[in-house]
């Protein structure tokens, strides 16, 4: 309010908005800052096997998985995604209004699904707590995944999926 009214040439302070705003009945929408909450259980990290070797000779050797947000409206609407490192190409993907682990869990089992189901193949990723939980590392045994995962704060380690 207060920029608006400099931007028409009105000198005002923040204090003198806020008296005005009040006795007109208006409030302010504030923005408030993410908080992220512990979960209290212990992080399964698995060990930097890629190393940033993206450069793959076949179909299905390597995928690479994370999780981002978009804005709908209001609201945060979650994406988790899989590629194939060498088709490049997205092979699984899931939406949902929580970033939990079943939403990474849902974009790995349809990757899973649309390959055929192969083995040994290496999940690599971020260390998201979606993939950093038991119930990740679970449905990786499941459909017989190798995981691999970035060192903390090194996203040149998971440049692949994060362009």
């Amino acid at each position: 309010m207060m920029q608006e009214l400099r931007r028409e040439g009105r000198e005002v302070g923040r204090y003198k908005v806020r008296a005005l705003m009040r006795e007109a009945g208006l409030k302010c929408r504030q923005r408030r800052p993410h908080r992220y909450r512990s979960s209290g259980t212990e992080a399964l990290i698995a060990e930097n096997q890629l190393k940033r070797n993206f450069k793959v000779s076949t179909i299905n050797e390597v995928w690479c998985g994370d999780v981002t947000y978009i804005q709908v409206g209001r609201r945060w609407l979650y994406l988790a995604a899989v590629i194939d490192l060498y088709a490049r190409r997205v092979v699984g993907w899931a939406f949902s209004m929580t970033a939990d682990a079943r939403l990474a869990c849902d974009a790995l089992r349809m990757a899973s699904e649309s390959r055929g189901k192969p083995k040994g193949v290496m999940f690599h990723s971020d260390q998201g707590c979606q993939y950093t939980s038991h119930k990740f590392r679970a449905a990786l045994e499941e459909c017989g995944l190798k995981q691999s995962m970035s060192h903390r704060g090194q996203c040149w380690d998971n440049a692949a999926m994060e362009r």
